[in-house]
């Protein structure tokens, strides 16, 4: 939906600072620190829930790792899933602006 909205509305990337009018995202975009942070947690999130339904892993501090790894990256995890939901909010906002739009046009245009 992202990329048929940036191209619909004629923007080079759903990643440019006008493409985004919130600013989490536009900070989750522009930031590569954030970006990767984001990414590579929210991936070692899920490979730690994956890994955790076979085992606990190594023990440290009384606590199997993959579960002490699933608990400090659930922040992590639920931030990456919010942003994806403000993506897909954001993307549709857009691309009914942008069919209203249309419709407009078209009315206009059989009269």
């Amino acid at each position: 939906m992202l990329r048929t909205r940036t191209v619909m509305s004629g923007q080079t990337s759903h990643k440019s600072e006008a493409a985004n009018a919130n600013s989490l995202l536009r900070f989750y975009y522009t930031s590569r620190p954030f970006l990767f942070i984001m990414c590579s947690g929210n991936e070692l999130f899920y490979a730690s829930l994956y890994l955790l339904y076979f085992n606990e892993g190594p023990l440290i501090a009384g606590m199997g790792l993959w579960r002490a790894m699933a608990y400090s990256l659930l922040p992590v995890g639920i931030l990456k899933s919010v942003l994806a939901l403000m993506q897909g909010y954001y993307a549709a906002l857009n691309l009914g602006a942008i069919d209203v739009h249309e419709r407009k046009e078209d009315a206009t245009k059989k009269h």
